[in-house]
């Protein structure tokens, strides 16, 4: 008997299986390892956030009176731009009141 397939197409066809394994699995392998990737960075984030509010949780006193020290020394300049008036606009609050005390009299 004579067979249908000759041995050079016998391993012509076992190399394009082979090949199609081997692309297989490198595909499979490449999923996997995004797939890993993305949980290891999801996992760093996660672990950095917590770092982050535990750091926040633990120094809450010493932000909070750094924020307050902050607010409070903005609202000491803010008031002595208030308080230091300007000679002209004093000079007009002094006329009003001289008005004042004129028109009353």
């Amino acid at each position: 008997m004579v067979p249908l397939i000759d041995e050079a197409e016998t391993q012509r066809q076992a190399q394009i299986r082979e090949q199609f394994v081997r692309s297989y699995r490198a595909r499979t392998r490449s999923r996997l390892r995004g797939k890993i990737f993305a949980k290891v960075r999801w996992t760093f984030i996660f672990l950095l956030g917590a770092a982050v509010v535990t750091f926040i949780v633990v120094h809450r006193n010493n932000i909070n009176s750094a924020a307050t020290s902050k607010t409070r020394q903005q609202v000491a300049q803010l008031q002595a731009k208030a308080d230091s008036v300007d000679p002209l606009r004093q000079s007009a609050v002094n006329y009003e009141k001289a008005m004042e005390e004129v028109a009353n009299k």
